[in-house]
């Protein structure tokens, strides 16, 4: 059983019997642990997802003891009696809390915030760095490449696209939120191209394919906690918690997954599917691929973060060589639902 820390500056520990009393739920069952430890049992709820049985039993309780007549609260750390996570399926489960007075929960919330701040801040930093360096050698070959007439476009491929096996990506996470719709991530709910590109356009039209990105941070049975998506996506908005959890997506075995690892491949993917210019004298379309065309070939298609260096803009009224401008940053994008849906949401 693991030891439990020592509460700092706390009152004297409340007997299991106050406790029970503040807690007033009878379907949870409380003793004292040590010195400053707390066994709490949690009835589970039916139908409840796995990985929101911790959270659900500690917010529970923690909502419990706050009350004018109760100087505790429950540290956000906590152990089932086998120092394991909260076991999978339905059926009661005890998690050892511990006991903490508002002052320390209070010193503990600011620690953290100053912590994420500071990560934050040196990711920025990291970032500006790194992005200088990408940028200038970007713009060397950008100043180097010259866009082709449609025509010859069409007649000319350099190279064939590249193709990656499945079993050869990342493990890839679909960010979502608590409130946010993901039943269109099963296959059979997939959301299909249409049959005619969009023209000026790094990606299919809005709503369509599945954007998944590589998973950044897994617990032990697998889940996915982060991905890059979710942790650019907290970076510029910190506090929105619309993509803090992730379903984990898994390929099929035959899937046909088109590889952009440099600018070279994704001028390979616009020649060999080039989109048609439409009657504009502005057009572009030399730019981008028909993707519907691309969806005809293959199954999605992997932007490395590499890829996803080598092809960004800084201004894509500017650009003049294919880009995928609005990716932002490694991602698989899903044109056709080849792939499985895991069990289990991350937290």
């Amino acid at each position: 059983m693991p030891e439990l820390p020592p509460a700092a500056d706390a009152p004297s520990q409340p007997t299991a019997t106050e406790l029970a009393a503040w807690l007033h739920n009878p379907a949870l069952t409380v003793e004292p642990e040590g010195d400053a430890g707390l066994r709490v049992r949690f009835t589970d709820r039916p139908g409840l997802p796995d990985p929101f049985r911790r959270r659900l039993a500690l917010t529970e309780a923690r909502a419990r003891l706050e009350s004018p007549s109760c100087p505790w609260t429950l540290a956000a750390d906590a152990f089932t009696e086998d120092g394991q996570e909260v076991p999978r399926g339905d059926g009661p489960f005890t998690l050892l809390v511990r006991a903490i007075t508002p002052q320390e929960s209070a010193a503990r919330r600011e620690a953290r915030t100053q912590a994420r701040q500071q990560e934050r801040s040196a990711a920025r930093q990291a970032s500006a760095v790194a992005n200088a360096a990408y940028e200038a050698k970007r713009q060397e070959w950008l100043a180097a490449a010259t866009p082709m007439p449609q025509a010859e476009q069409s007649a000319r491929v350099d190279r064939p696209v590249r193709a990656i096996a499945p079993s050869d990506l990342p493990v890839l996470g679909y960010a979502h939120g608590p409130n946010h719709y993901h039943g269109h991530t099963e296959p059979t709910m997939f959301r299909p191209l249409g049959p005619d590109p969009v023209v000026r356009s790094s990606h299919p039209q809005r709503g369509a394919g599945l954007w998944t990105s590589p998973a950044l941070e897994q617990d032990d049975d697998g889940t996915v906690l982060a991905s890059v998506w979710s942790r650019f996506w907290a970076s510029e908005s910190p506090g929105d918690d619309r993509y803090s959890e992730h379903l984990r997506i898994t390929p099929d075995p035959t899937a046909r997954i088109a590889l952009i690892d440099n600018s070279e491949d994704l001028l390979a993917l616009v020649q060999q599917y080039p989109n048609p210019p439409d009657d504009s004298p502005f057009d572009d379309s030399h730019l981008f691929p028909n993707w519907p065309e691309v969806a005809a070939d293959w199954d999605a298609v992997y932007l490395t973060a590499d890829g996803a260096r080598a092809t960004a803009v800084e201004d894509r009224d500017q650009a003049t060589a294919p880009h995928l401008d609005g990716w932002a940053g490694a991602a698989v994008l899903w044109l056709r639902p080849a792939y499985t849906v895991a069990d289990g949401l991350g937290l």
